[in-house]
């Protein structure tokens, strides 16, 4: 179970080019909240400069309160000089001010605010913009030994945390950044900036999921802010969730100037969600502000297989660059001119040694299969699978095996394990047909790959086959898709990626006897860890207790120092009245591979649970519970459980009303809706 899931390094835009890893933006500022009716009345125009001493202290209370728990600077920018020429020696404003002053970046009238302040008040102010002073001027162990000053006075200052998350971003430790990230967002949950933060930490760490469950709680909290939008689109994206990313982007771009860097992620999205029209109408309606509208039009024209609006477009580029020839490289292929495109392929090559060059030279030598002239020595799993085919066609087939085993990975799930030479295409057109067709998937052009394709007779190669149900599953066309991995496992019973293919397409279906068999041939021609963890889940889903535990026992065999396989079987055993004492062990092994894990924790409370010793599962199960920060029903339940067995009834109503419920008997509402009334009862 992973840890919940905008970095704060300021002069870093979020939105780039091209979907890498999570940039950042800044988002010190927050929403920009306003502070309220009476304090606005306080400082508005008619403001009488002699307001009352009590007064002006409630205006820098609450303006400490919207730094704090919201992160929002530009109240205390815009209305901090109000009252500080009213109340000069009022050091405690002056520190807030000059805390927001550095989080903008203007270091000098933040040093003179502090220069100016007197007395002891709002002194965790102070370090805060000693803090952001230091890391403004990149001297982030200054930043940081000021910022632990700070927290040290203020334990739970949100801003404090927050701030301690950016210094630990620009240092690059995003594991330090999230943990306090998290702890700002716990400090001040209704404060989206700081949910923002961690939601991009998890995205720089990989964790989508936790990434995502942050950013969406932060767009609730402020759907207009376009920052945070754009953050959770990038997530969505790398998710494979590209319509779902458009509406983000989209909804920026309705609300303000247009900005060229996000009409290309919109661009971008709706192509990976297969939208090639609302692509082509983005282009169309946001073209003037598009430096490479040529580009993205040759793009789509390639998407939708039309050669000569390709090439067209890609004429319009300029320059003999590479982009350009390799545009026009794959308009050839796909307008049928193989020489037109070999060529071009070539010339792109001489023209740039970088992500174009590498691309067509897998064009190139896809298009050269059967000729021994070609010089390029394969490199990397996709030209190692272009260079097995061109082996096996000339007869090498101890080469071509040696090439395609290097090939693992080329698409995520390959490997060449239950296949041999024969399951290659041996006819030197058919081989030059799938080496294109593979690049072209390779390039996202499904819709080519299934033309180039489409004539296979039913004879094919189940290698032919597989790379056939690729291009469909990349055009949505999920029945074809399922008849050509059918048809290649036909060929090849062994052929374990096409069964992996085959599980997967079964799992999203809802068809897990199907999904089983296939996961099943697939890890008796080479288990892995994770084929035996979705045979042991989909057994123990079906009722086959002892094929899940065969399952989970392979995993811990295949990786017995992975808490994930210690923890699942140690689960497993608990709740199917196994050895507590093994589950326990195993736990405990769990417990020291991956510290903290609410999962982990949660089965070593519920052991001791189970075991009668409540005191012991009650401190657990509450450990596990304020990792998971309460988001976890089922550790909720066991932690309500053990307050109820340690005498504390309130505790455990408390605990449990929020997901009591009517239910089906046996589910977890119906289960906490009858702990809820044993609680009433025991009070």
């Amino acid at each position: 179970m992973l840890p919940r899931a905008l970095i704060l390094l300021l002069s870093t835009s979020l939105v780039t080019g091209s979907l890498g890893p999570a940039s950042a933006t800044s988002t010190d500022s927050g929403p920009g909240l306003s502070l309220g009716g009476g304090l606005q009345d306080l400082l508005g125009p008619g403001t009488d400069p002699l307001a009352g001493v009590a007064e002006i202290n409630q205006a820098v209370t609450a303006l400490e309160l919207r730094l704090r728990d919201y992160g929002d600077l530009r109240s205390v920018l815009d209305l901090a000089p109000v009252l500080i020429a009213q109340v000069p020696d009022n050091g405690k404003l002056r520190r807030l001010h000059a805390a927001a002053l550095a989080a903008e970046g203007d270091r000098r009238a933040a040093r003179r605010e502090l220069d100016a302040s007197t007395g002891l008040g709002g002194l965790v102010w102070q370090n805060v913009a000693e803090a952001l002073i230091a890391r403004a001027a990149a001297d982030l162990p200054a930043a940081q030994q000021a910022l632990d000053a700070a927290i040290l006075l203020e334990p739970d200052n949100a801003y404090a945390r927050n701030v301690e998350g950016t210094i630990a971003a620009a240092a690059g430790d995003f594991v330090a950044a999230e943990i306090a990230f998290a702890a700002a967002a716990d400090a001040a949950p209704d404060a989206p900036s700081y949910y923002g933060n961690l939601g991009a930490a998890r995205l720089r760490l990989g964790a989508l999921g936790p990434a995502l469950s942050a950013l969406d709680h932060a767009v609730s909290l402020a759907p207009a802010d376009c920052g945070l939008r754009s953050t959770r689109a990038l997530a969505l994206q790398q998710q494979g969730r590209g319509a779902e990313a458009a509406v983000d982007l989209e909804t920026c771009l309705s609300g303000g100037p247009t900005d060229p860097a996000l009409v290309t992620r919109l661009v971008q999205a709706h192509l990976s969600g297969g939208q090639v029209d609302k692509a082509a109408d983005v282009v169309a309606k946001y073209g003037q502000d598009l430096p490479n509208s040529a580009s993205w039009q040759s793009e789509i024209a390639l998407r939708r297989g039309d050669a000569k609006a390709a090439q067209d477009a890609a004429e319009r580029i300029g320059g003999a660059s590479a982009e350009a020839v390799s545009r026009l490289a794959y308009a050839a292929l796909i307008g049928g001119d193989d020489a037109k495109a070999l060529e071009n392929a070539r010339r792109a090559i001489a023209l740039e040694d970088g992500p174009t060059s590498a691309e067509m030279r897998r064009l190139v030598l896809a298009l050269s299969v059967g000729e021994r002239s070609v010089a390029l020595e394969p490199n990397g799993p996709a030209e190692r699978f272009l260079a097995a085919l061109g082996e096996n066609a000339a007869g090498n087939s101890e080469a071509a095996m040696s090439h395609l085993s290097a090939a693992a990975e080329v698409i995520p799930g390959f490997t060449a394990d239950g296949l041999s030479s024969q399951d290659l295409p041996s006819a030197i057109e058919e081989a030059r047909d799938l080496a294109v067709a593979m690049n072209l998937v390779l390039r996202d052009l499904d819709g080519a790959a299934q033309d180039r394709l489409g004539r296979a007779a039913s004879g094919s190669s189940a290698l032919h086959l597989y790379v056939l149900g690729l291009a469909e599953r990349g055009l949505g066309n999920t029945q074809s898709a399922q008849q050509a991995f059918s048809r290649a496992v036909d060929s090849a019973p062994r052929f374990r990626a096409a069964r992996l293919e085959l599980a997967e397409m079964a799992m999203t279906a809802g068809d897990g006897p199907t999904a089983l068999e296939h996961y099943v041939e697939a890890g008796a021609v080479s288990p892995s860890p994770s084929i035996a963890l979705r045979i042991g889940v989909i057994s123990e889903a079906l009722g086959d207790t002892a094929g899940a535990r065969a399952a989970y026992e392979e995993l811990l065999t295949l990786a017995p120092d992975n808490y994930l396989a210690n923890n699942q079987l140690a689960w497993f055993l608990v709740a199917n009245e196994g050895d507590l004492d093994r589950a326990l062990e195993l736990a405990r092994h769990a417990d020291t591979l991956q510290p903290g894990n609410a999962s982990v924790v949660d089965t070593i409370g519920w052991i001791h649970f189970l075991n009668g010793d409540y005191a012991r599962a009650a401190d657990r199960l509450r450990e596990a519970f304020e990792i998971s920060r309460g988001a976890t029903p089922e550790i909720r339940y066991h932690y309500a459980r053990a307050e109820l067995a340690i005498g504390n009834p309130d505790a455990a109503m408390e605990l449990i009303a929020p997901i009591a419920g009517e239910g089906e008997d046996g589910s977890l509402s119906a289960r906490a809706q009858a702990l809820l009334d044993e609680a009433k009862a025991a009070r």
